[in-house]
């Protein structure tokens, strides 16, 4: 008889442990998503703060809009940046000295098949038009 009694109030107390630990976790969860965006929001307010700033401003829109001062002269490159991994295969090429370079690229462009355009049929032209008597 007890042992039924300590089940019913197990199944009874069931339902509402279980909803009490899952919004613990719902709890919790929340709790991190509010410190995170209060970092963000922190963040923010720091980059509102540079924005206020008028020599922030100006450094800004000398970098990134490449503004210059009167009187003074512009230089922008337009060169290529290289990447790293053409750099590491430019190097590995570059041991080879450039007769060698020149003989291996005329040896990979014989080794290329020749494709040879295939003929298209051209339309019949047009004949001439009957003389009218």
């Amino acid at each position: 008889m007890l042992a039924v009694v300590l089940a019913a109030l197990a199944i009874a107390l069931a339902g509402p442990l279980r909803q009490l630990i899952s919004q613990r976790a719902q709890i919790s969860s929340l709790q991190s998503d509010v410190e995170k965006q209060t970092q963000q929001l922190k963040a923010l307010q720091q980059q509102q703060k540079q924005w206020a700033d008028p020599s922030y401003v100006a450094q800004q829109a000398r970098d990134r809009l490449h503004y210059v001062l009167p009187g003074e002269v512009p230089y922008v490159t337009l060169g290529p940046t290289p990447s790293p991994s053409a750099s590491s295969s430019a190097a590995a090429v570059s041991d080879e000295p450039w007769y060698a370079q020149l003989w291996s690229s005329i040896q990979g462009a014989d080794a290329a098949p020749n494709a040879s355009p295939t003929p298209q049929p051209s339309p019949a032209p047009n004949p001439p038009p009957a003389p009218s008597p």
